[in-house]
């Protein structure tokens, strides 16, 4: 996730300098790539929304501990 976020910076960044000096970043195919590659998941993959199922995946003492504080 670090990688892709400093990738799209840095093709902001490629972006900026060629705006500045007058380009159009339209007329360069593989920087259009790069931008439709970057602009789809850029942040995090949606794989990385969904929490795995089960129990196993809880600290179960910090539940019962959480559980017992808000008990009181």
């Amino acid at each position: 996730m670090a990688a892709n976020i400093a990738a799209a910076r840095a093709l902001r960044a490629r972006l900026e300098a060629l705006l500045a000096q007058g380009g159009d970043p339209a007329d360069d195919p593989a920087l259009r790539g790069e931008i439709s590659e970057f602009s789809m998941s850029t942040v995090c993959d949606k794989r990385e929304l969904f929490w795995r199922r089960g129990w196993s995946h809880f600290r179960l003492m910090e539940v019962a501990r959480v559980l017992r504080r808000a008990s009181k």
